[in-house]
């Protein structure tokens, strides 16, 4: 690597078998987003730096899209707001790019085939983000919870969230409405 340090956060497998390797890279006195595609071989097939928003780009999280292009979360510290790209899993250009503002959202969920909650743990604050792998582009709907999101999970269309008091919330993505109920743990 020509970079001058890279620190690698998160390796996932592709939809080809092969594997892509996503973190962040120090370069000429600023972060941006590295990236690094390999085949099932474990050969290097390319290899992307990404300045992405003015310099001082952390990486927070990633998915795998149904088409193969990949959802990264990252943030810009120099101006504090967090952002989701879309990717490009071919050669890791960026080909669509939205500001969620300045809310940690640090962590992807899927709910369905193209949608995706966007979370901010510790925070009441959730993202529904839709993509359309046709036109490459996506919507966000920022939406309340009543309760703080920890620790979330996504199962038949529910995000579930454990509080450290043991009780559970559960919020329907479709209607928005939650519930709470005792966990039993402790």
């Amino acid at each position: 690597s020509s970079y001058s340090s890279n620190t690698y956060k998160r390796i996932i497998q592709t939809l080809d078998g092969g594997f892509l390797v996503i973190g962040q890279s120090y370069y000429s006195s600023y972060y941006g987003l590295y990236l690094v595609k390999y085949d099932v071989n474990m050969n290097a097939l390319w290899s992307k730096f990404l300045d992405l928003y003015s310099r001082n780009d952390y990486f927070y999280d990633c998915r795998e899209l149904n088409d193969g292009h990949v959802l990264v979360l990252s943030q810009n510290s120099r101006y504090g707001y967090y952002y989701a790209t879309i990717i490009d899993g071919n050669n890791g250009n960026s080909l669509a790019s939205s500001s969620l503002g300045s809310a940690s959202y640090t962590k992807i969920l899927k709910i369905n085939e193209n949608q995706y909650a966007l979370c901010a743990p510790g925070e009441k604050q959730l993202i529904i983000l839709s993509y359309n792998p046709e036109t490459r582009n996506f919507i966000t709907n920022q939406v309340t919870s009543s309760f703080s999101i920890n620790n979330p999970v996504v199962l038949d269309g529910y995000i579930f969230s454990l509080q450290s008091s043991g009780t559970m919330y559960k919020m329907d993505l479709e209607t928005l409405e939650t519930s709470s109920f005792e966990s039993g743990l402790v």
